[in-house]
């Protein structure tokens, strides 16, 4: 039974939730039908101009179809036969009737979700409805400017309503419409304080203006300048036109939030202070033209108000206001994706520490007598003569195990034929003794082996994990602090593209090299790329000569860099191994967008298909790496762990030169694999940088790249060339170098090539990279 009884009390609490929820849901109804009722009923009552009354029909064309359309409509109807006669009640009953029934027909249509069709339809029914007592009036000037007028106001009104009244939080689609949504509600707030404004305290004080004011200044205060003045053009007007006066509280209240948005950073008080100071001076400079003390009252009232709100209040109102920088959440999450990139770095170290093995260091004696010791324990143990070899001649024993152990370890084996006579002639087992030695020499050979190859595949893990947490440590550096942002000469540019009519979104920053980097991205970015000489006009604007990089990006996207203060002219030659289908030779350049020039040779083992797919994979590695920002050294260290990796089913090596040259500095620097000298003219004199390492697959895993660094200047320049090019002497490269004279680095690495043919015969591949530094012009 209690059983029963708990089940079935079980079932009833969901029931209880549910019919809880339909009354909360029914009292949000409710409200919300009250708040439309009262809504449309004050404003129907607000009148301007004497006989317009435009802002309840607006917000009827602005309701949704049903019943809040419905509640919307009775309000205002109530409201205007409260406020005007039957003929005047009539107008806008019909109005109202012809708008609802209008947004009633078009209910199913995607029209009615626009903004700007059901404004339309009811602007035009007021037309319709204005001119038929124009008509009355005999079509006069003021009769058709009001209808004009009043249909104006109910197409604005209807527009801002609806926006003013969307859900809250609905995607606005962004700053624009956000920036709508927060002026819609200043012009509900402005119009609403228009019904109030005949309600006056002492006969003087308008309650509607105190509220007007108030509101002016919180916007002042949360939104800054450019909301305030909107917001006091918007309640000035208001205000102005519920008293049928000339725009006096416009000009006042627009004034006022000027100064009050300019303090609104230095706290409520300074804020209240200047807003109340301009409203005076204001009030004081149109005395004559409205000589009323009702505005210095009025603002004194709200600005007390406003100091005695709570803190909660000004701040919920300031989320009205949509936000204009948008980058600290940017800076953020790039500060957080560079913590977790230095953790992760931080690991990669770790396991390269953790995967170090510390080699123990065997001594030849040690060595020897483990190999001895391990023969014995096999053979002597089971020897008659055992005790006697062992025990009673046991120094005589070892003394001679020990003189017989260099040779033997130096050989990698034993013969009988040395021992000494009367140690072989007493050993019963000489023969077995000899081949347990033997074996456990090979045993031994087998152990290092193993070892070594231990060692190598621990050595390549670590330098593999020392690589990625290099990259990874890089990465961190370059979201961490190395981009810096330009925004002075961002606004710079954004005023330049105002200025030609664009609208375009700009970043510029510079890189982690310093290279200014610009990005334009809007509709107009042809009509910009079409302006003559347009580079040298964004130039004069940044104050930074600039240019294009190789790829150039979409119509709607423009990238621009800081231009070099360097240019380098390359020029490659090769020729194959005499009988060859391919050269086993590969070679490339390219450019950065940090402004650093790669030139990369790589020479593959041998001649013919089987050199080429290694030269030409190292060099692939190698420009895919180094584009994507690895350092040079992490990314050679890669290629020569890969080739390595390689090497354990095939040999496959190749030699690499990679040269890096800044163009803004001229700072170069050389690394090489196993390469052929490297020619570098400096001055008057021509310097050979050789390479001390093996090439890349042959280098052992973990060791430092070998690099030289230098700086080249203008008139300045190198030769890279592959071995086969200076097989039998580099004399007369050296010469050539020295007096080239820059005019054509093509036709310097094409007579390399060709001299070296001529001289030493295509016995093997030959190429020849020739590089020269000039400035640019």
């Amino acid at each position: 039974m209690d059983a029963k009884r708990e089940s079935i009390g079980s079932a009833v609490r969901p029931a209880e939730k549910i019919r809880k929820a339909l009354k909360t849901e029914n009292a949000v109804v409710i409200a919300e039908y009250a708040a439309r009722f009262a809504l449309s009923f004050l404003l129907a009552r607000a009148r301007i101009l004497g006989n317009i009354n435009p802002f309840a029909m607006g917000l009827v064309a602005a309701s949704p179809v049903g019943a809040s359309g419905i509640v919307t409509l009775l309000g205002a109807s109530l409201g205007y036969i409260a406020s005007g006669g039957f003929l005047w009640y009539l107008k806008y009953l019909c109005m109202g009737l012809l708008i609802y029934s209008s947004m009633y027909v078009f209910r199913e249509t995607r029209l009615i979700r626009m903004l700007w069709f059901p404004a339309l339809c009811a602007a035009a029914i007021s037309i319709c409805i204005g001119f038929v007592y124009a008509a009355d009036a005999g079509f006069s000037f003021a009769s058709v400017s009001g209808c004009m007028l009043e249909s104006g106001l109910i197409f604005a009104t209807s527009y801002l309503y609806r926006s003013a009244l969307s859900p809250w939080g609905a995607d606005r689609g962004g700053y624009t419409r956000e920036m709508l949504h927060a002026v819609s509600v200043l012009a509900l707030a402005a119009t609403l304080a228009v019904c109030l404004a005949g309600v006056r305290l002492f006969g003087l004080i308008s309650i509607g203006r105190i509220i007007t004011a108030l509101l002016v200044l919180l916007v002042a205060y949360k939104g800054g300048i450019g909301y305030g003045c909107a917001c006091g053009v918007i309640c000035g007007v208001s205000a102005d036109l519920a008293v049928n006066g000339a725009p006096h509280f416009g000009t006042v209240y627009t004034l006022a939030a000027l100064s009050g948005g300019i303090f609104s950073k230095h706290g409520r008080l300074t804020c209240t202070v200047a807003f109340t100071l301009a409203n005076a001076a204001g009030v004081l400079w149109t005395w004559q033209s409205f000589p009323s003390p009702a505005g210095l009252y009025e603002v004194f009232v709200a600005s007390v108000i406003f100091m005695l709100l709570p803190a909660s209040v000004p701040a919920r109102a300031g989320a009205l206001f949509p936000s204009v920088s948008g980058g600290y959440g940017v800076l953020k999450a790039r500060e957080y994706t560079k913590t977790r990139a230095e953790m992760t770095a931080a690991v990669f170290a770790e396991l390269c520490d953790a995967v170090r093995l510390t080699p123990a260091v065997e001594s030849d004696d040690d060595a020897a007598a483990l190999v001895f010791d391990r023969a014995a324990e096999s053979v002597c143990r089971k020897c008659a003569m055992a005790s006697r070899c062992w025990k009673r001649d046991k120094e005589a024993t070892v003394s001679m195990l020990s003189a017989l152990a260099p040779e033997m370890l130096k050989n990698g084996r034993l013969d009988v034929s040395v021992f000494p006579t009367e140690f072989a002639e007493g050993c019963r087992n000489i023969d077995a003794l000899t081949s347990a030695v033997n074996e456990e020499l090979r045993a031994r050979v087998y152990r290092t082996q193993y070892k070594n190859r231990l060692r190598a595949s621990s050595d390549s893990a670590r330098s593999q994990y020392s690589d990625i947490a290099a990259i990874l440590r890089d990465l961190a550096n370059e979201l961490g602090g190395e981009t810096v942002f330009e925004p002075a000469l961002e606004r710079k540019l954004h005023r330049y593209l105002m200025s030609m009519d664009i609208d375009a979104s700009a970043a510029v920053f510079r890189s982690r090299g310093g290279r200014l980097h610009v990005e334009i991205t809007g509709a107009g970015m042809n009509h910009v790329r079409r302006e003559d000489a347009y580079l040298d006009k964004l130039s004069a604007v940044l104050g930074v000569r600039l240019c294009t990089p190789v790829a150039q990006n979409s119509s709607s996207r423009l990238v621009l860099l800081e231009a070099e203060p360097l240019t380098v002219s390359v020029g490659i030659a090769s020729a194959k191994k005499r009988g060859q289908v391919s050269s086993g030779d590969s070679a490339t350049y390219f450019k950065t967008d940090d402004g650093i020039l790669y030139i990369i040779l790589s020479d593959g083992m041998g001649t013919g298909d089987d050199a080429a797919n290694y030269s030409n994979r190292a060099v692939i590695i190698l420009e895919k790496f180094l584009r994507a920002g690895v350092s040079p050294d992490t990314a050679l260290n890669i290629l020569n762990n890969v080739m390595l990796i390689k090497n354990e089913g095939e040999t496959a090596f190749a030699t690499v030169d990679l040269m890096c040259i800044n163009l803004f500095t001229g700072d170069t620097s050389i690394f090489k694999y196993g390469s052929a000298p490297t020619y570098v003219r400096k001055g008057g004199s021509v310097r050979r940088i050789k390479s001390e390492r093996l090439a890349a697959g042959l280098s052992p895993s973990g060791k430092s790249t070998e690099c030289t660094k230098l700086r080249l200047c203008a008139a300045e320049g190198a030769a890279v060339v592959s071995d086969g090019v200076i097989s039998g002497g580099d004399g007369w490269l050296a010469e050539a170098l020295a007096s080239f004279d820059g005019s054509d680095t093509r036709e310097l690495a094409r007579q390399l090539v060709k001299t070296a043919s001529s001289k030493f015969g295509n016995d093997d591949d030959m190429t020849a990279i020739a590089l020269y530094v000039e400035n640019r012009v």
